[in-house]
């Protein structure tokens, strides 16, 4: 799993989940992560219902394409 919030990546490893302490923005910090998985669940959104639009088209375009990009590469 992957996110920003340390305590919420704890209680996923207390669940038995790897937590990885990302910035989908800064894909340096998850490319990483995608080394040897079969498959992406990507579900991270802005989702506001305020807000700046390049805020918006930053967190849900821009990591949705670079996040599918990174998947596509053999």
């Amino acid at each position: 799993g992957l996110g920003r919030h340390e305590d919420k990546g704890a209680a996923l490893e207390r669940d038995g989940v790897r937590f990885v302490r990302a910035d989908l923005r800064q894909p340096a910090d998850w490319l990483p992560a995608l080394d040897r998985v079969d498959a992406v669940l990507h579900a991270a959104a802005r989702s506001s219902l305020w807000g700046r639009w390049p805020d918006f088209v930053a967190d849900n375009v821009t990591v949705s394409r670079e996040v599918a990009r990174a998947c596509a590469v053999d």
